[in-house]
């Protein structure tokens, strides 16, 4: 097999080991994370993960329900000159992340800076970085650029790509990642699971301008949580997807899924939650005044 056949193969097949790896991440509506792999132009290959979570701090978070229950591995001092590497590392000062971390997570809801370094074996340039696509749907926005100038010299848009190349340009050895993440619609509370299925009465209720919408997955199914007028009218989609058991908790704020606020009346939120031996319906009432 020819060595650029290889690393390639090498590259799918630690990607996909990353993706089943942080598989349990995309049953908690919380994450928002992204599997980047980095190869150099010899046989050095590497793969780390970053992304953020209601309940990430900046430094380092162990395992727990407090900390969303994921584990950022703190990774060894880097090797010397001409051994591959590859690790994202502090972009604040002071910093508290020590040498780099093999997951690294923030808090969503707002701008994310993830800074990347990586080191060459003897092989050299180019680097070739890639990530999954569809990333547009957990982030608004999610650019690699360099250090030095902020895109002048190298940017490739994530959203719209899923391959970076590093030429060599002096001395780019360090690139940031920044991104806006996506508002999550819905949010698990804690590690507990319901002993049953339940669509809790939202609140307040009436209400102006959101609501709050409480549900309970007792097993893994698909739940489908949207808002329907007295017509019997689909307006807002809250959750179309499998979930795990547990507690959730999302907010309508009276719009419907065209983004435009709905008039003053009265409103419906239904669940319905199916799977392997489950099976569960029910209705809410809701009074939107203005």
């Amino acid at each position: 097999m020819k060595l650029q056949t290889l690393r390639l193969a090498l590259v799918f097949a630690i990607l996909g080991l990353t993706i089943g790896a942080t598989a349990v991440f995309a049953q908690d509506p919380d994450y928002r994370i992204v599997p980047i792999t980095c190869a150099d132009a010899g046989t050095g290959i590497g793969t780390d993960t970053f992304g953020v979570h209601s309940q990430a701090t900046y430094c380092f978070d162990g395992a727990g329900p407090t900390r969303g229950g994921f584990v950022e591995e703190e990774l060894p001092p880097k090797p010397p000159t001409g051994v591959f590497d590859f690790r994202f590392t502090d972009h604040r000062t002071p910093g508290c992340m020590g040498t780099g971390q093999r997951l690294h997570l923030q808090n969503d809801g707002q701008a994310d800076t993830f800074k990347i370094e990586f080191q060459a074996s003897d092989a050299g340039y180019p680097f070739t970085f890639t990530w999954p696509s569809g990333l547009s749907s957990d982030w608004s926005s999610l650019m690699m650029v360099d250090a030095f100038t902020g895109g002048l010299i190298f940017s490739a848009n994530m959203l719209n790509v899923t391959t970076a190349i590093i030429t060599n340009p002096p001395g780019l050895n360090t690139l940031y990642i920044i991104g806006t993440s996506e508002p999550v619609d819905v949010r698990r509370e804690g590690d507990l699971v319901p002993q049953r299925f339940d669509l809790e009465q939202n609140y307040p209720n009436p209400f102006n301008p959101s609501t709050t919408i409480k549900f309970a997955i007792e097993k893994s199914a698909f739940a489908d949580v949207a808002i329907y007028n007295v017509i019997g009218q689909k307006v807002k989609t809250l959750a179309a997807e499998t979930m795990a058991p547990g507690f959730y908790t999302t907010t309508w704020n009276g719009t419907d899924d065209n983004g435009q606020a709905v008039t003053t009346g009265v409103y419906f939120v239904r669940m319905v939650a199916t799977g392997d031996n489950a099976e569960f319906s029910a209705l809410r009432k809701l009074l939107l005044l203005k």
